[in-house]
């Protein structure tokens, strides 16, 4: 049913790329499967791809239909891939923090549909995840229950441990709920940072000790301070260069702002620290 050909296909129709990358094709095959992924590799290798092919691949097989859940650690990361969505076939709704109540509710009652009407993806943050009580998680309890959730996405799963134990709580809430609430529903977890031993601790927290692990060999030699990005910006400034910083000490509408500059080609030059690379592919010229 889900044969190399089949994902080809697919592949070339939606997506218009003729070739599958490294190790892409076993991830996909073992998602389809219903198994446990963990996934490192670097920014721009197609971790994406892996869930949403298979996505793709139950959405245009008639009674296979189940929703993938996609949980990003940043609004900003959400939006950014429900833009490279846009002009794909899939059915898609979004949760997150800036959406107006009407729109939420909108979404969720979305998720309820039937199962022709009812939306391939969901895109979300931990926030909406964090209890067993919130109403998203009363509405995906229901569809495991009919056998319509198919898979839950960690996407830079490198931040379950680094912000959940050090200053963002919902992200350990959020991990416990998935491993009591869903433990018989496959897991995809995405890292592009994770060190061996965090990949050894996420599994346990996340629920998914048995998994397939797919790794590449992390190369991250250079160290880079918050105050270097600054004085690095004002020296570009002061030579005429159009440039701005982002890192992760600043207040978060300075770093939307920035990462909106750079995104529309305000700015020639964005410094930053490693914390503008969750998950942001572009083409662009990245200097270290």
């Amino acid at each position: 049913m889900y044969d190399e050909e089949t994902l080809l296909n697919l592949l070339k129709t939606h997506f218009g790329w003729h070739n599958f990358r490294h190790k892409q094709v076993e991830a996909i095959k073992a998602v389809l499967n219903g198994e446990n992924v963990f996934i490192r590799s670097a920014t721009g290798s197609g971790k994406s791809l892996t869930w949403q092919l298979p996505a793709l691949a139950r959405a245009h097989i008639a009674g296979l239909k189940k929703l993938t859940v996609v949980v990003y650690p940043t609004k900003s990361l959400l939006l950014d891939q429900q833009a490279k969505l846009h002009g794909i076939d899939l059915n898609l709704v979004c949760c997150h923090g800036d959406q107006a109540f009407k729109a939420t509710q909108k979404a969720l009652d979305r998720l309820e549909l039937t199962s022709n009407d009812m939306p391939d993806i969901l895109l979300t943050i931990p926030e909406y995840l964090d209890s067993v009580y919130s109403p998203l998680c009363t509405i995906l309890h229901r569809l495991q229950q009919k056998d319509k959730l198919g898979l839950i996405v960690i996407d830079e799963a490198q931040q379950v441990l680094q912000w959940g134990v050090n200053f963002r709580q919902t992200y350990l809430d959020f991990a416990n709920v998935i491993s009591e609430r869903f433990p018989r529903i496959p897991r995809l977890a995405l890292s592009a940072a994770i060190t061996d031993n965090n990949i050894r601790e996420t599994v346990k927290v996340l629920g998914m000790e048995n998994h397939i692990l797919i790794c590449e060999t992390l190369d991250h030699p250079n160290i880079y301070y918050e105050k270097d990005t600054m004085t690095l910006t004002i020296a570009l400034l002061q030579a005429g260069i159009r440039a701005a910083c982002y890192n992760a000490g600043l207040e978060t509408r300075l770093r939307e702002n920035a990462a909106a500059k750079w995104s529309n080609g305000e700015v020639d030059v964005l410094v930053a620290t490693p914390a503008f690379l969750f998950g942001i592919a572009v083409t662009t010229q990245i200097v270290e």
